[in-house]
């Protein structure tokens, strides 16, 4: 029993740690988000918006899976 219990605070604590990563990746991003607004480039937006879409997505899945887990 207290090896499952370790088992998935260990996999908690991993899964926040690459969160963190993630989230340095989004915050570039969402930077150059902001730089390219003020510039109005539309296509270089749509491609940083389409780079934004994947991260969130395993945020999001990640963080389902932590809600899961506990």
């Amino acid at each position: 029993m207290a090896s499952a219990a370790s088992q998935r605070i260990q996999y908690f604590v991993r899964s926040i740690s690459e969160d963190i990563k993630l989230y340095q990746q989004l915050l570039t991003l969402l930077q150059q988000q902001k730089a390219l607004y003020l510039k109005f480039d539309g296509e270089a937006l749509n491609t940083n918006v389409q780079q934004q879409t994947p991260i969130l997505n395993k945020l999001s899945r990640s963080s389902n899976e932590r809600s899961q887990c506990m």
